[in-house]
């Protein structure tokens, strides 16, 4: 999931793919990370978090205002409340949350305790002293995201409280999928967590694919510099209109790196 990228003028960057997983052996390729992250001139993330409306975001995420329960069935309400419960989060807190929030929050309960690894980047780079910045401002992408809140979202949540398997069992093969670098079964994975095509598709379209060439347009002056190390969701880097295919058609040069 890594990459040294080539400037026409020849100057050389590293770019990695990311996952939202919570997971420790995520967190454990910070440490092959190490000898690219200590040498970058500027750390890229994906998003901008400096000053955010923190109460905001809180409104547009966990305080919606419309309780979930009445989009779900009884049946996924109870199978909600369950997995809360068995997860230690606060029902109450939660009662009024985005289905954004709500499907990433089953996907991830250890999130309200520990971030993920952007975050963590983040403290990298104030350890070292590096210049950070965001590919994006947090708060425009949280409102193209939140278009799609009862629709994929809301599909994807009841997709996992009406399954029968284990959500872990899904976690499990999420993360095997992004271990295994195969940028096309990412996307694909995308489109797997609802049935209906067409808004998954549209989903890709509007919040994967069209935020690409705005962040690589933000990075692309520092990328002719050279020495950036650039972080960021590793399903924008695959397909027709992914992150790689766009900087191979502005000049630039890939060469895949081994991780270990």
């Amino acid at each position: 999931m890594l990459w040294q990228i080539e400037s026409p003028n020849h100057e050389k960057s590293i770019l990695f793919g990311t996952t939202h997983l919570i997971d420790q052996d995520v967190f454990a390729l910070l440490s092959s990370l190490d000898k690219y992250i200590s040498k970058a001139n500027v750390i890229y993330i994906e998003y901008d978090y400096q000053n955010v409306d923190n109460e905001l975001i809180y409104k547009k995420l966990i305080n919606t205002g419309t309780p979930i329960s009445e989009k779900l069935t009884p049946n996924e309400l109870q199978r909600y409340i369950v997995l809360m419960k068995k997860n230690h989060l606060d029902l109450e807190v939660f009662k009024s949350a985005s289905f954004f929030e709500t499907y990433n929050l089953l996907l991830n309960p250890r999130m309200i305790t520990e971030l993920p690894i952007d975050f963590k980047l983040i403290d990298i780079a104030k350890k070292n002293n590096t210049p950070l910045k965001g590919l994006q401002p947090l708060l425009p992408v949280i409102d193209e995201v939140l278009k799609f809140d009862n629709s994929y979202f809301l599909l994807a949540t009841k997709a996992l409280l009406s399954d029968d398997e284990d959500i872990n069992t899904k976690v499990v093969l999420l993360k095997s999928i992004y271990f295994s670098e195969n940028l096309n079964e990412i996307l694909k994975s995308i489109h797997h967590q609802i049935t209906d095509t067409t808004i998954a598709s549209d989903y890709i379209e509007k919040v994967i694919y069209s935020r690409n060439k705005m962040m690589f347009e933000n990075v692309s002056d520092d990328l002719l510099k050279g020495n950036v190390f650039i972080a960021v969701g590793a399903a924008h880097l695959g397909g027709p209109k992914g992150l790689l295919n766009l900087l191979a058609s502005e000049g630039y040069s890939l060469t895949r790196l081994d991780l270990s």
